[in-house]
């Protein structure tokens, strides 16, 4: 099970905390307000002084959820007390602070700030000295300054958050990438295990078996040596296929240094003749500059069709190479052993040979009929997709 990984944060702590910031806004503009009222109430004035503030926090508390619907009623608090007759002074120093608060939750400041600025300066200049009034413009400013630090800090934030996700990903990536380079290695020895070990296993075990029908018949001694000989070439074979049990994973693409390419196949063809297999061939002529994992590819598609005719055919195997301008066709026909006999195809042969050729492009068939087993591999010399 994978852990999600984690890279250090270098916000600052408030950064970090945007949520607690919002909610000191959230007081601070509370208790601005009933401090406000309450100092105005001690000095005199009517309770009319408590509308505007009452107004602007209403307006809060609508856009906590509904930005826009509150963002009206907030500008509408300072013109609501100059109509009241009240100084707009508390309540837009109140609308400065709740523009802060909206726009930091992500109201847009291109819509908040004109729409409060305006109202504030509005307000002001309608209770004061006209248009001109310095009071006036400082209240729009205010509140134009208050939407731009909150969209800042807001667009920082994001932009933090943005690049800590970023170092996330990378370090995820990077582990992904190790995971599927271990896979690949994986499969790689996986491959060559069964390709090597494999087929010179099998061939072992097949002269074992020939010394052991030439021996005298009283060579009780060396027989008895010989069958205790192929029972641990049995048990190799079975450690083998359980790992490979064990690492084929996954499939994966050729390996960076490819096996014995195409022009060993008469040499391949010779051992396998040594150990008695009749093998019958007709190999083209191949041209220089065959890609070198096609010529690999082909190389053990022929070992391991040999390796299987080895194993269970019956009779002669028929090797065929052929070219018809970029094509490399490969052909390994036999004829199947006797019924109850072990099938061919058996274990990861076909899959590593069908690994091979798709991993440069190619197609394989596989004709397995009753009485003949013939395998066909497609691939172009340069290598790249068949059509």
């Amino acid at each position: 099970m994978t852990s999600t990984p984690t890279v250090p944060s270098r916000r600052p702590l408030w950064f970090r905390r945007v949520g607690v910031l919002e909610q000191a806004l959230l007081i601070l503009i509370g208790v601005a307000a009933a401090c406000g009222v309450v100092v105005l109430l001690v000095q005199g004035y009517s309770l009319a002084v408590a509308v505007g503030p009452l107004v602007a926090v209403i307006g809060v508390a609508v856009g906590r959820r509904r930005p826009t619907p509150g963002l009206l009623v907030i500008a509408a608090s300072p013109l609501v007390a100059t109509v009241l007759q009240v100084a707009p002074l508390l309540t837009w120093t109140i609308t400065v602070f709740a523009l802060l608060y909206l726009t930091l939750r992500g109201l847009s400041a291109r819509i908040a700030a004109p729409v409060v600025a305006g109202a504030n300066y509005l307000a002001v200049a309608m209770f004061g000295g006209g248009l001109g009034d310095p009071e006036a413009l400082v209240a729009g400013s205010l509140a134009l300054a208050a939407a731009g630090t909150g969209s800042a800090t807001r667009g920082q934030v994001r932009y933090l958050e943005a690049m800590e996700q970023r170092a996330i990903d990378a370090i995820a990536t990077r582990d992904i990438e190790v995971s599927q380079s271990v896979a690949e290695e994986r499969m790689r020895i996986a491959r060559d295990l069964h390709d090597v070990i494999g087929s010179e296993v099998a061939v072992l075990s097949m002269q074992l078996g020939m010394a052991e029908v030439a021996l005298p018949d009283d060579a009780d001694g060396s027989r008895t040596a010989l069958t205790s000989a192929r029972q641990g070439v049995q048990s190799i074979l079975l450690e083998t296929q359980r790992i490979l049990d064990v690492l084929r994973v996954a499939p994966d693409e050729e390996s960076l240094k490819p096996p014995p390419g195409i022009g060993r196949v008469p040499e391949l063809v010779d051992s396998f003749r040594a150990v008695g297999l009749d093998v019958r061939t007709t190999l083209a002529p191949v041209p220089p500059g065959v890609d070198p994992a096609v010529s690999a590819a082909a190389f053990r598609v022929v070992q391991e069709a040999l390796t299987n005719a080895q194993r269970h055919g019956a009779g002669p195997a028929t090797v065929e190479l052929a070219i018809d301008g970029p094509i490399l066709t490969v052909q390994v026909s036999n004829r199947v052993a006797e019924a109850g006999a072990s099938s061919p195809g058996r274990g990861y042969g076909l899959v590593g040979m069908r690994e091979r050729v798709q991993s440069v492009g190619g197609k394989l068939t596989v004709d397995a009929q009753t009485v003949s087993f013939r395998i066909t591999a497609t691939m172009r010399l340069s290598g790249g997709a068949v059509a």
